[in-house]
């Protein structure tokens, strides 16, 4: 039951599905598109949505994006999975926390840590990309003025050498 999904169709169309860990996911008919419904942290059924309309006090993220660059994915099984022995890979949300992830970790009623954010963390990983974008950049233009003040130091020992 545990690797089973929940599948249903209109005249041959996937319009809905339901994996094993709950998730939902709506599949619209002429769309590349799925909406993905999900469950929050008290397991109540939520969508994400993206649009300003549904938002207010809109600020960049401010935070030591590499930091995740120095969590550790890990092997592990749960004690209490009925599949016996299954073994998964993840994050271990405490280790997320000491690392100052906060952002990334879910808490419980006592402030413990409690799972990850698995969905956020493509938002730290754009900005490590980004940031190693612009100094590839800035690497780029210094490498080529260097390269430009080597061929006029040449150009220049070759006239002193004549």
């Amino acid at each position: 039951l545990a690797r089973r999904t929940l599948i249903a169709a209109m005249r041959g169309f996937v319009r809905m599905t339901i994996n094993a860990a709950g998730n939902m996911f709506i599949h619209q008919m002429n769309s590349r598109n799925t909406l993905q419904i999900g469950r929050d942290i008290n397991d109540e059924i939520t969508i994400d949505t993206s649009t300003r309309r549904h938002k207010e006090n809109i600020q960049p993220l401010v935070d030591d994006f590499e930091r995740i660059l120095d969590a550790q994915p890990k092997t592990y099984t749960r004690p209490d999975d009925p599949v016996a022995g299954r073994w998964e890979i993840g994050y271990i949300a405490e280790e997320f926390h000491d690392l100052g992830l906060t952002n990334l970790v879910f808490y419980d009623a006592e402030g413990l840590p409690l799972a990850i954010n698995y969905s956020r963390i493509p938002l730290y990983l754009t900005q490590i990309a980004r940031k190693q974008r612009d100094e590839i950049k800035a690497l780029r233009v210094e490498n080529g003025e260097l390269k430009e003040r080597l061929d006029r130091l040449e150009r220049l020992v070759q006239e002193l050498a004549k």
